[in-house]
């Protein structure tokens, strides 16, 4: 009877540890659906980044978690292996208390709750590393972006003040203006060509 009572102390234990570590994996699989949803700026998608950093370091120290109530389960197991039969079917199973009930539901609790960190703990290194791809090519993109418009507008300015001039009527000055067009035209086309 001391031996029933033990196991059912192991198992409120494991139980209760169990239910606190299946409420955080049910709070962190929301976050990280919250973390990879579409986002609409480079600022969202940076901050995004930072969140699944601090994310991931609690994904990862929960892992000790994990260990814990896997211990937990393993002493259910140990304790009502001691005291009653987890195979009804053995010989002198009248002289023991059946606990196979127990040894499966325990199992399988574990299995879940591992299964399910293992997915989440993927899960949370893909978002990572899909979030700084993106983040870096954004960022490659913008500054790209930034440097063609300032390319764009001095070249527009040139333009300008190229058109504006007169054409000259020595051939000197006219091959030196042919030349300055040259020069426009195959920078755009290097411009164009690297995909600014």
């Amino acid at each position: 009877m001391k031996q029933v009572q033990c196991v059912q102390e192991e198992l409120k234990k494991f139980q209760d540890d169990c239910a606190e570590f299946v409420n955080w994996l049910d709070q962190a699989e929301g976050e990280i659906e919250e973390l990879g949803a579409p986002a609409g700026s480079l600022n969202i998608l940076s901050d995004k980044l930072q969140r699944q950093k601090s994310f991931s370091e609690d994904v990862i120290s929960h892992k000790g978690d994990l260990r814990f109530i896997t211990i937990s389960g393993q002493k259910v197991l140990d304790v009502a292996g001691a005291c009653g039969l987890d195979d009804p079917a053995a010989k002198n199973a009248q002289l023991h208390v059946d606990t196979s009930g127990t040894c499966s539901a325990v199992k399988d609790k574990l299995d879940s709750a591992a299964s399910r960190y293992k997915m989440l703990h993927s899960q949370c290194n893909q978002l990572g590393n899909n979030l700084k791809d993106v983040v870096d090519k954004y960022n490659k993109y913008d500054d790209a972006s930034t440097g063609l418009l300032k390319w764009l507008n001095g070249s527009e300015e040139e333009a300008r003040k190229q058109q504006s001039e007169p054409i000259a009527a020595d051939p000197q000055t006219l091959q030196k203006q042919l030349e300055e067009t040259k020069a426009r035209k195959t920078a755009s086309q290097d411009c164009s060509a690297l995909g600014l």
